[in-house]
């Protein structure tokens, strides 16, 4: 079953490809097209077969410098999907993780990790979209041909007046750092009512996410919607303040209050044992969905200091323009990360494809809290509807799958499920 997109003008951009059509003709004007883009990437790849439910299929054949696509199943590494499963991973409505945990794919031969190599190819050769490499930031120049300043922040009294250099630096780099955007009296009232409702959460309510302490304390990681609690969340997401840094880099972008988890805390605790507290790296749309989602604009007001002591925000900078291999925490290699080092009252931004991780507190007193309001296109209003989330399209269309929210209930078995709501 392919994914059912609401609105007619969607659905026409995401029009139903021939499997045999698009292998026989159509890769290999994308190949001749984007073959720069990916060269170097064909270097270790193993050969790779999509296989359809009648064990036909074709192989796609790296070679030196080269990639050619033939009739027939002769890869080391056999993916077997269905024509519609290959049709939105092609528009990028489901990556290699969301046919995983949709169960829309079975790993014939290989493992799904060698796919996963794949990916960052197969999206630069469907649509033209380049690899990230670490010499990306050193390639980033601003209108005046100078480079930026990778850890530059800005205060929110000059927004005024250097609103255009946010916007250009937020732009390239995938994120942006204003100071003191709230007063302490302000971030008090905020925090006063995040405090609230996180009293009133439960683990069993559906809208939060709990973890799982080493002392056996079960603890709220996330609550979702805080607006069912209070008003002041609605009245906060339409402050002129959130409004002017949350439509910055697009004036169209509307503030989702209703939809898509609508406004939301993250409370990070140290000596979690079990459950989704330390966000690995990953981008909002892992699981799929990048044309309608994307840009996503993650507005975060800090109501508590962010240091490495308790689980900043890191980004890998410049990367919402790319696609990339999966980044393991830790052994990011060369890769160019940037730590959100900031003060309560300062506010974040980042688009939600920029990778970026929130690791464990290497403190032992964390309790940081951050309130996010996420900004969308208006296309997204009229393709996800209220109270939904793009991960019910694809569960929709799925044979089953859950969003595990609770870590008395993780298993190793549903861990997959687990990166629904990064």
């Amino acid at each position: 079953m392919a994914i059912q997109i609401a609105d007619p003008a969607q659905t026409h951009a995401f029009t139903r490809i021939d499997f045999d059509h698009f292998h026989q003709a159509t890769i290999k004007e994308l190949i001749a097209t984007h073959i720069g883009l990916f060269q170097h990437e064909l270097v270790g790849l193993k050969s790779l077969s999509f296989v359809t439910a009648a064990g036909d299929g074709y192989t796609y054949l790296p070679g030196d410098g080269s990639l050619t696509v033939v009739p027939g199943v002769h890869g080391a590494l056999k993916v077997s999907l269905c024509p519609d499963a290959f049709s939105d991973f092609f528009h990028e409505l489901l990556s290699i993780s969301g046919l995983k945990v949709t169960r829309r794919m079975e790993q014939m031969a290989g493992d799904i990790e060698e796919f996963r190599a794949w990916e960052p190819t197969l999206r630069a050769i469907f649509a033209g979209r380049p690899i990230y490499s670490s010499e990306v930031p050193a390639r980033l120049r601003n209108a005046r041909n100078q480079p930026f300043d990778i850890e530059k922040s800005f205060d929110y009294s000059e927004f005024e007046q250097q609103q255009d250099e946010m916007r250009e630096y937020f732009s390239a780099l995938g994120y942006l750092h204003i100071r003191q955007v709230f007063s302490a009296q302000e971030v008090d009232e905020i925090r006063d009512h995040v405090l609230d409702a996180i009293k009133q959460s439960t683990p069993d309510d559906g809208k939060s996410w709990w973890s799982l302490l080493e002392d056996g304390r079960e603890v709220p990681t996330r609550i979702n919607y805080l607006n069912r609690f209070s008003d002041f969340f609605d009245r906060l997401g339409n402050d002129a303040r959130v409004q002017a840094l949350g439509k910055l880099h697009d004036a169209k972008q509307l503030v989702c209050l209703d939809r898509v988890d609508g406004p939301m805390v993250f409370i990070k605790s140290p000596n979690v044992k079990t459950g989704l507290a330390n966000l690995l790296w990953h981008r909002d749309c892992d699981l799929g969905g990048h044309p309608i989602m994307c840009p996503i604009i993650q507005v975060g007001i800090q109501l508590d200091r962010a240091s490495a002591e308790n689980g900043q925000v890191k980004v890998v900078i410049g990367s919402h323009l790319y696609s990339s291999h999966v980044v393991d925490i830790d052994n990011e290699g060369d890769l160019p990360v940037h730590a959100f080092n900031t003060e309560p009252g300062d506010v974040t931004l980042h688009f939600g494809d920029t990778l970026h991780c929130t690791p464990a507190p290497t403190g032992p007193s964390a309790q940081r809290k951050v309130l996010y309001y996420k900004f969308e296109k208006p296309e997204m209003f009229d393709t996800i509807p209220a109270g939904g989330h793009y991960n019910d399209l694809l569960f929709n269309a799925s044979h089953g799958g859950r969003v595990a929210t609770r870590a008395t209930t993780w298993t190793n078995n549903n861990q997959l499920d687990g990166d629904l709501d990064q």
